[in-house]
């Protein structure tokens, strides 16, 4: 928890967890879980395990959904591909299992993460704050130490935008 606190002295750092900064139309709301995705990550999860370990722990994926998600390997951004299905598993679970709407609702909210985080990389890329300060997340291994901080960042992100989408919607 040490290693976190002195990272997030770095004035980068705190712009993502405080919650202040808005992106696009919505501001981040949800800084307890960007701090937890944070930990995981740092602890050496990937980000597709530290997305999934947190939505199991907020409710939006039953325990025995946690496995699977874990073990899929998707897109080159692991990360996306993990919240996407999040979203699917989520809305599944609260209307008919493979009823239309199910995946309409789905696809909506996945869109609205797209737009927003979309808002959110270009409102960063246009902030003198150094090459480092956005890298891209490429999907490896948090333990691989290159994609570290990226992942970090990508997934922190990416999480509380699902929450604020899931919130949305009935």
């Amino acid at each position: 928890m040490q290693a976190i606190a002195a990272e997030l002295a770095d004035n980068r750092m705190i712009e993502i967890v405080s919650g202040v900064k808005e992106i696009g139309q919505m501001p981040l709301r949800f800084p307890n879980e960007r701090l937890h995705i944070y930990e995981l990550v740092n602890n050496g999860l990937s980000g597709r395990q530290a997305l999934v370990e947190t939505a199991c722990n907020n409710g939006l994926i039953r325990a025995d959904d946690k496995a699977a998600l874990c073990s899929t390997i998707g897109s080159p951004c692991d990360c996306s591909t993990a919240a996407r299905q999040i979203l699917q598993h989520y809305f599944r679970q609260r209307i008919c299992p493979g009823s239309a709407e199910t995946v309409d609702l789905a696809e909506e909210a996945w869109s609205g993460v797209e737009r927003e985080f979309e808002s959110y990389e270009n409102l960063r890329s246009k902030k003198c704050i150094g090459p480092e300060s956005s890298p891209a997340c490429t999907g490896a291994r948090a333990d691989s130490g290159i994609d570290r901080a990226a992942c970090r960042h990508h997934c922190s992100i990416l999480f509380d935008l699902v929450l604020q989408q899931i919130r949305r919607y009935p």
